[in-house]
């Protein structure tokens, strides 16, 4: 018994494998992790909160606690 959903499954795989292309060719390259860390302690240092900086750079709490914690002089 054939699949009723075939055709449909085939037309959702181009969809999705458009949006996949679309959604790569548009992301910006990401910054290294020193580069990251040193403008998340920018950041912390200007006054901005752990909330905003994680929606800005788009990283989680452990990750702003650790760029915080690596101490640079």
């Amino acid at each position: 018994m054939k699949s009723l959903f075939v055709s449909f499954d085939r037309t959702m795989w181009h969809v999705v494998r458009s949006w996949m292309r679309f959604a790569v060719e548009e992301r910006p390259p990401a910054p290294s992790k020193v580069e990251l860390y040193a403008a998340i302690r920018r950041d912390a240092r200007a006054g901005m909160s752990g909330p905003a900086i994680e929606k800005k750079y788009r990283v989680g709490r452990r990750t702003i606690v650790k760029a915080l914690s690596i101490g640079v002089a």
